[in-house]
């Protein structure tokens, strides 16, 4: 097994400089890939993800509240798996702006009092990691090569998860994606899902098969990592070899998820066949269609089964760094909210780590409206991540409706005028003077003219948001009390992040 936050608290040199968890207390559990030792502000850009970074904040040193704010979200956007401050020298405590950002986006940050040598700290710990990283990679040979060789000998399934079984010297069950068991070993424990267990998914083809589940009681955390890591390879190149027909409908869900995505025109009754081969029914009910980006959420294929498992019945496939998942409510399910409870459902189940990493659809009535879903899902994960930074991990695509109107239809030399002609003087005078009215404006007509709101989001007295709201007016000819007016600003937001984006953005929308 990797490394863990709380493994990296535990040890000896880090306990000496009695940490104290501020924030984050759900992911101790979190990988560490790494530990860095650095005191730069702008350190996220050089970073991975799944580090642990130590610093005495001197880089901090003279920057507003803010800019604190900033760092730490940067390094959230980034994945680090926690940041640990010193405190008693650089600053006397932890400054708050820092604790209330990491609590917002669910980042470990540990205080750390000023006894430790970071180097020493970093060195002792970055060998473990790398010890157990050789002995993973060896444990991972060993299996690889001793499931070819079942293999190779014409092994059956139920003999490969015998080899499995020999390997962990614990019970092994091999389900299908209907959670049928296909093959077992061991005394399987009752309530199979309730008990200690690892499982790992099985592709092929970029289609979930089924899952490997092995009982983790008792078995070295390292050798189980390699197992699962190896076997499910071994396990879809069998179903390949011996189920020719399962294969065949593996292949034809995947090109169903791929046709799908890429918005491609799929005859109606084509269309009904795979989706009934798929387990789906073809009635009219509700439909919605979610991607996640598996980059940032290691574990999305997990995510969505168990999301087609709360609301209804589904498909789920991997194509180009995205998990995707069709999904058909239950039949007593109705229409009006089925998107919001599905993106309330993600969210819960993912960390937000300061921008959007997944997206559902819009909610449709009829199967042959699925490639709309799918595409605008897409669509409105592609838009937070490149253009409007988000404040949620998971966008419902009825939320982005300007967004996905203005980059698919408007000319962007045309939304340049409009930005520049209602929004040219406040963002000019935001440039010359480094005021932050710009954003104001932003979070004010987010929380739909509300001051109370927006003062609370901005982190600011009421006086300096009036203070603001006076220095907008004088520069903007719309009222901000105006209903029409602030939807009218809100749209000349949008375009502004639009026109703004990266050159590839303007790529594909010209």
């Amino acid at each position: 097994m990797a490394m863990r936050l709380n493994d990296v608290l535990e040890h000896p040199l880090v306990a000496a400089g009695h940490p104290v968890l501020v924030s984050g207390a759900d992911r101790l559990g979190t990988d560490v890939r790494w530990i860095h030792c650095a005191d730069l502000y702008d350190i996220a850009p050089l970073l991975r993800g799944e580090e642990v970074l130590l610093t005495n904040g001197v880089g901090l040193v003279g920057v507003d509240e803010e800019a604190l704010r900033n760092y730490v979200r940067q390094l959230a956007q980034k994945g680090i798996a926690g940041l640990m401050i010193e405190v008693g020298r650089t600053f006397d405590a932890l400054p708050p702006e820092m604790a209330d950002e990491a609590e917002t986006l669910g980042l470990p940050l540990i205080v750390l009092q000023p006894a430790l040598r970071f180097t020493e700290v970093a060195e002792a710990i970055n060998s473990m990691i790398i010890d157990r990283s050789i002995t993973k990679l060896r444990h991972a040979d060993e299996i690889s090569r001793s499931l070819s060789e079942l293999l190779a000998r014409g092994g059956t399934l139920a003999a490969i998860v015998d080899g499995i079984r020999d390997i962990c010297g614990t019970w092994v069950s091999l389900q299908d994606d209907s959670k049928q068991i296909i093959a077992h070993a061991g005394s399987l424990p009752p309530g199979l899902m309730d008990t200690s267990a690892a499982t790992a998914a099985v592709f092929v083809d970029g289609i979930v098969w089924g899952q490997l589940t092995v009982g983790s009681t008792d078995v070295p955390s390292v050798l189980l990592d390699a197992l699962l890591d190896r076997a499910p390879a071994v396990i879809a190149l069998a179903l390949i070899r011996n189920e020719p027909n399962v294969t065949r409908s593996l292949r034809l869900k995947h090109m169903l998820i791929e046709q799908l995505l890429q918005g491609r025109y799929i005859e109606d009754h084509v269309l009904q066949d795979r989706l009934r081969a798929a387990g789906l029914p073809t009635s009219v009910r509700p439909y919605a269609c979610v991607v996640i980006d598996r980059l940032q959420v290691p574990n999305s294929v997990d995510v969505l089964n168990q999301l087609i498992e709360t609301h209804g019945y589904g498909l789920v496939g991997v194509y180009e760094g995205l998990a995707c998942a069709v999904i058909a409510a239950h039949s007593d399910e109705t229409t009006r909210g089925f998107s919001t409870t599905l993106r309330d459902d993600l969210t819960s189940r993912i960390t937000f780590r300061g921008k959007a990493v997944a997206a559902v659809g819009p909610c449709i009535i009829r199967f042959t409206d699925l490639p709309r879903s799918m595409t605008e899902a897409h669509l409105s994960l592609t838009i937070c991540q490149d253009v409007n930074p988000a404040s949620v991990a998971v966008v419902a695509a009825k939320d982005m409706a300007v967004e996905r109107l203005l980059y698919k239809n408007a000319d962007r030399a045309e939304l340049r005028l409009s930005v520049e002609e209602m929004l040219g003087q406040l963002i000019a005078y935001d440039q010359d003077r480094q005021t932050k009215l710009m954003p104001t404006l932003t979070v004010l007509l987010e929380c739909g003219g509300s001051k109370a709101l927006a003062a609370q989001r901005l982190h600011l007295r009421r006086q300096s948001l009036y203070y603001r709201l006076n220095q907008l007016s004088s520069l903007l000819e719309y009222d901000l009390d105006n209903p029409r007016d602030r939807t009218a600003l809100s749209v000349a937001v949008s375009a502004m992040r639009i026109v703004q984006s990266p050159e590839h953005v303007d790529g594909e929308m010209n």
